[in-house]
């Protein structure tokens, strides 16, 4: 509680988080306030923003509410961001802790494989794993985990190198814990704190490779995303910019409030505090 209360009053997690949960409530309503399908036809083509009350954000080339494809496109992309997140972090929670806790060969291989993968671009792993897979929010999600999960598994593993000579893990092992129940049981939850700072770099990074793939065509077509609205948007950038600004502004702010709440993470996990003092 008083890490939270730490989170809550620095000004990164406070505005972080306050922009994020106006983006999670601005999806959540997508179909109350935007009903049907986002992609069908609702008058004139290439209304521009903040001048027709019917469509405030205006109409694309084809005549389809942005406001609507907005909301909708937030569900899709916010959706996709966290069970990104969540596969990278069971991923990387079981490679990290298995290796940091086993040591040996199994860490040397471990390691090395996470290696292999820190490698190659994460995007570039994705763009392969959707070529291959095809373009579905399944293959999406699975590309980004592959090329996020090493990273993670490394940072868990110094950590729980650093826990597992501790005196309580010493007295776990003399009582005859099962080497498992010491790991995720005992270690785990001590070492936790130090990567939780890293879900907001993988959501955030999450985010721009689904909007990126989007943009290069391969995202799920059978949903509209805030990458696929830019994409959409810039055969007609000149004459009608906002197609691709308003969408591309919804994923700096969300990137950017996410970046935040990584911040006040930090700052809330940080046990030291800087105490300025003059002498005088």
């Amino acid at each position: 509680m008083k890490k939270l209360w730490r989170f809550c009053q620095s000004w990164e997690g406070a505005i972080g988080s306050t922009i994020l949960i106006v983006v999670v409530i601005m999806a959540s309503i997508a179909t109350i306030v935007r009903p049907g399908d986002p992609q069908a036809i609702v008058g004139p083509s290439l209304i521009p923003a903040f001048i027709n009350g019917s469509w405030p954000l205006g109409t694309d080339r084809l005549g389809r509410d942005v406001l609507s494809n907005l909301l909708h496109g937030a569900q899709v992309t916010l959706l996709i961001a966290f069970m990104a997140a969540a596969a990278t972090f069971s991923i990387g929670i079981i490679v990290g802790t298995v290796s940091g806790f086993m040591g040996g060969k199994i860490d040397e291989i471990l390691m090395r494989f996470a290696e292999a993968f820190q490698t190659i671009p994460s995007f570039i792993l994705a763009l392969a794993i959707v070529g291959v897979l095809g373009s579905s929010t399944f293959s999406i999600v699975i590309g980004i985990m592959v090329g996020s999960w090493a990273g993670l598994a490394r940072v868990l593993r110094a950590e729980i190198l650093s826990i597992r000579e501790r005196e309580f893990v010493e007295a776990d092992r003399a009582v005859g814990m099962h080497p498992v129940k010491i790991a995720f049981y005992e270690i785990l939850p001590a070492a936790l704190p130090a990567v939780l700072s890293m879900a907001s770099i993988i959501i955030a990074n999450a985010i721009l490779i689904e909007a990126a793939l989007s943009f290069l065509g391969l995202g799920d077509p059978n949903h509209v995303s805030w990458g696929k609205m830019i994409a959409e948007g810039r055969t007609v950038l000149r004459s009608a910019p906002y197609l691709s600004l308003i969408p591309g502004i919804a994923i700096v702010i969300t990137v950017f409030a996410v970046n935040l709440i990584g911040d006040g993470i930090i700052e809330a996990l940080n046990e030291r505090q800087n105490l300025w003092r003059y002498d005088t």
